[in-house]
């Protein structure tokens, strides 16, 4: 009996650290490369400049909603792993069929992708079945921010290179010995 409630105390304590822990991370979308009820090509992209705070590192994505469902053809960003502190990431997102969105969702995830703070807004925003004509500039913060992020994304690579393949190494040697040998 003594180990049952020991073990829930143990279990309800857990739940008490894991909300603590989830509540030291915080975001607001700071500005966005389109105004509301924009009309976007296919393929066109809205980008949000999202303001963080967290005490761990951190990944922000968007995604846009049509009622509770996501309509057809999203695409947004992949992420890259931002540091803990306070900092901006950029979020976009992109349909590659015609759609039609009323809010965005933006979530600020850990580097698991284990959602540590959420904030829906109203966007209302259409794409349409054509591509554009030409490509549109982007704004300042936009390239800026991305530069930062491909900064963040070089960092890492440089930090975990890939491991050596012995199978594939091993696959390739013997392909290069079977042309002497055939």
């Amino acid at each position: 009996m003594r180990a049952a409630v020991l073990l829930v105390v143990t279990f309800l304590a857990s739940l008490v650290v894991s909300d603590a822990a989830a509540g030291a991370a915080s975001l607001a979308v700071e500005q966005s490369s389109a105004e509301p009820g924009a009309a976007l090509p296919r393929w066109g992209t809205i980008y949000f400049d999202v303001a963080y705070s967290a005490d761990q590192p951190v990944r922000v994505q968007a995604e846009g909603f049509s009622g509770d469902a996501f309509p057809k053809g999203l695409q947004m960003n992949a992420s890259v792993e931002h540091p803990a502190g306070d900092g901006h990431a950029l979020a976009w997102i992109s349909f590659s069929e015609p759609a039609a969105i009323d809010r965005v969702r933006i979530t600020l995830y850990d580097t698991n992708f284990k959602p540590l703070a959420a904030i829906d807004e109203p966007f209302q925003a259409r794409w349409s079945a054509e591509p554009a004509a030409t490509s549109a500039k982007q704004p300042g913060w936009v390239v800026s921010l991305r530069g930062e992020e491909n900064r963040i994304a070089a960092e890492y690579a440089r930090a975990h290179p890939p491991q050596p393949d012995p199978v594939g190494t091993l696959l390739f040697i013997l392909m290069y010995l079977s042309v002497p040998a055939y």
